[in-house]
């Protein structure tokens, strides 16, 4: 394969990798907005279960407090989650296209 093949190839897989990546960022945001959801509603009701059993005693700006730090927290851990996920299929896509595009030029 020919230096000029090799870098229309690596020109196709870039354009290919930004296209799929944009993609995902509506995907992720989505996915992440979902489970944040979920979520928050399962700590409010943790926290509101440990309040009632009297194991704890989190009440108004001090309850708001750790809600907030925990969505900010579960956030992270879900955008990471749901990239790696996108990152891992991309990776998959982009050899399957490699794989074609190296038979087109072979061919």
């Amino acid at each position: 394969m020919t230096t000029q093949q090799e870098n229309w190839i690596e020109s196709k897989l870039k354009a290919y990798l930004e296209e799929l990546q944009n993609k995902d960022v509506d995907y992720i945001e989505n996915k992440v907005q979902g489970a944040l959801e979920e979520a928050e509603e399962k700590e409010r009701e943790r926290l509101d279960d440990l309040n009632a059993q009297e194991k704890l005693s989190l009440h108004g700006a001090a309850y708001e407090a750790h809600i907030k730090k925990f969505l900010e927290d579960k956030e992270k851990e879900l955008y990471d989650y749901f990239k790696a996920e996108c990152d891992k299929e991309n990776d998959r896509l982009v050899s399957e296209y490699r794989a074609e595009l190296e038979s087109e030029v072979e061919g």
